[in-house]
């Protein structure tokens, strides 16, 4: 099996007004409320090289604080193929399919989120969301997925 190759990490909101706050301390990926309850996006990650046929399994570890529902406003997408920064649309003609990662607690106020995940025949990208939504207060910070 190839290694997937990261290609780019840019910060993903459908909406500049819902844009939350992102940073990247160091190797991580912070995303926080914007102050409103409209609040939603975060990070989007596109990997290359993906063989078609191939499984990949991909784990997702993230640390938050001051979030209520971390179930409902904390959430991890895998698209295979591209998908615009300004887009929420999971049925995009770009995107061969998708698939939520499945959350576990791991800690008190720790998730991983993971999932094998099958390459669809020609598609050779991997794009990796993680979201911030719905909520007026809290941050997340995500780790750099393994895949």
């Amino acid at each position: 099996m190839a290694d997937l190759k990261l290609a780019s990490i840019k910060p993903w909101a459908p909406h500049r007004q819902a844009a939350p706050v992102t940073e990247r301390p160091g190797d991580a990926l912070s995303v926080a409320s914007n102050g409103t309850r409209t609040c939603v996006g975060g990070w989007q990650l596109e990997f290359s090289d993906a063989v078609a046929g191939e499984a990949y399994s991909v784990c997702w570890d993230i640390d938050y604080e001051g979030i209520a529902r971390p179930a409902d406003m904390l959430e991890c997408l895998a698209y295979w193929g591209e998908i615009s920064r300004d887009s929420s649309r999971r049925r995009d003609s770009a995107i061969a399919s998708w698939s939520y990662l499945l959350p576990e607690r791991t800690g008190p106020r720790h998730l991983r989120f993971s999932r094998v995940l099958k390459v669809p025949e020609g598609v050779d990208r991997l794009t990796l969301r993680c979201t911030f939504r719905w909520s007026a207060e809290g941050k997340a910070v995500w780790q750099l997925p393994r895949i």
